[in-house]
């Protein structure tokens, strides 16, 4: 791992200093001593990153996070992702980063991860999620404090990741991760953080459950003492209204074999053609049907499909950038749905009885005009909905990111942070 750019700084400032007190004769030998053991402290919390004990008796995190103090999650700038810490006492939002004068729109900034919209966890000072690069993917941990960054952990390399997702509990990293190439790079698996063994729960080259076109269509979930997997097949990926084959399968923590609970097909007449697929628990299967564009239900045990509410209240269209409705997302027990309608943006939730929870108007946080705007429901926790927002301007010169947590009582939502990065930057 590089040396953080925070250490770098504090090199240059104690240079600077020492400089000063010797009249303007440097001593190269002190020079080359404080960097030294500035290198030494570096890689002494490396080290202690790596060998420590890591999220033992864990049981959380999510999109955000909750660390105490602050709140940490994952946001998108151009061509990169990177890591935000709100302040709650301050009340504001700016990238984990150490670099002063840093514009986080550069390689170099401390924040930047490629872990997409990544699950995170916080534990005891340090903060961990998933990312990938062109060596594959990994579970890295930070101390927060001084932007020490280490991997703690490869994962199971099949090539250049594609998609990924991670839930951390009780020490260990549930993962899925797969790879551009082909279905034979996917992988699902219980990664232990402390040095024991770690467990393969499906391997892509050794089973048809993952022979699909997009990875993204896969979902990992846990649900008691059991991981599920929820599979997406469509049966002409070049089809956008194609019929779809849908899977899921249960692998019990204990470390019995995967195994299938149901399957079902659109072309069967079992469920519509669908998307948005969540299991709220072991035998109901929430989804919306991309016809009717109806919140369903699935009973696993009676094998029935039943459409049960919609929001056409708040638009008739679906799409992620151009329909009145651009987002729905299940949390629990709780569907909610972004709406862009008469100039208007309101997040509104329903329970899945159908029934309006709150309705939030967030207009005055994404008011730009032209340009290429998009917005999309994050996650969510005990507290909160989260809606992100990316605004890129008429010239694509500049792109705009928001994150709003929308309070679940129906409170007043409040702007975490927003991140401009130019899009004249080459990024390689």
């Amino acid at each position: 791992m590089k040396m953080k750019k925070i250490l770098l700084s504090v090199i240059s400032s104690a240079i600077f200093l020492s400089s000063c007190m010797a009249a303007g004769n440097p001593s190269s030998e002190s020079e080359k001593a404080m960097k030294s053991d500035l290198t030494a402290e570096y890689s002494k919390i490396e080290s202690e990153l790596k060998t420590s004990s890591h999220l033992i008796g864990y049981d959380g995190g999510g999109f955000v996070c909750d660390g105490g103090g602050s709140l940490y999650f994952v946001t998108q700038a151009y061509a990169h992702s990177m890591i935000i810490e709100y302040d709650k006492s301050s009340g504001t939002g700016a990238p984990l980063c150490k670099n002063e004068g840093c514009t986080h729109d550069e390689p170099g900034c401390d924040a930047n991860v490629t872990s997409g919209n990544s699950k995170l966890a916080y534990s005891d000072g340090k903060l961990y999620w998933m990312e990938a690069n062109k060596d594959g993917a990994h579970i890295c941990c930070e101390d927060v404090k001084t932007a020490v960054r280490a991997e703690i952990k490869s994962l199971p390399n099949g090539g250049v990741p594609a998609v990924w997702d991670v839930i951390f509990r009780g020490g260990k990293a549930f993962y899925y991760v797969a790879f551009f190439g082909g279905d034979a790079g996917a992988y699902i698996g219980i990664a232990d953080l402390n040095g024991e063994e770690d467990m393969t729960v499906l391997d892509g080259a050794n089973s048809g459950i993952l022979s699909i076109s997009l990875p993204a269509n896969v979902d990992i979930q846990l649900l008691g003492e059991a991981l599920y997997i929820i599979s997406v097949k469509a049966v002409n990926q070049s089809d956008p209204n194609s019929d779809i084959n849908v899977g899921i399968y249960k692998y019990n923590l204990s470390g019995s074999e995967l195994a299938e609970v149901i399957s079902f097909s659109s072309a069967e007449g079992d469920i519509p053609k669908a998307s948005g697929f969540k299991l709220v628990s072991e035998n109901d299967m929430y989804f919306m049907s991309n016809e009717t564009r109806k919140i369903c239900r699935y009973d696993i045990a009676e094998k029935t499909c039943a459409e049960l509410f919609d929001f056409s209240e708040y638009g008739s269209t679906y799409g992620f950038t151009d329909g009145e409705i651009r987002d729905f997302r299940i949390f629990d027990d709780i569907c909610c749905a972004v709406s862009v309608k008469d100039k208007k943006m309101v997040l509104a939730a329903k329970n899945l009885a159908g029934e309006l929870i709150f309705e939030t108007d967030i207009s005055e946080f994404f008011g730009d005009e032209g340009g290429h705007p998009s917005v999309w429901i994050a996650g969510s926790d005990s507290e909160n909905i989260y809606v992100c927002y990316t605004y890129q301007d008429a010239g694509y010169t500049y792109q705009m990111n928001k994150t709003v947590a929308v309070p679940v009582d129906g409170g007043e939502p409040k702007l975490l942070c927003s991140n401009r990065s130019s899009l004249l930057k080459r990024w390689h």
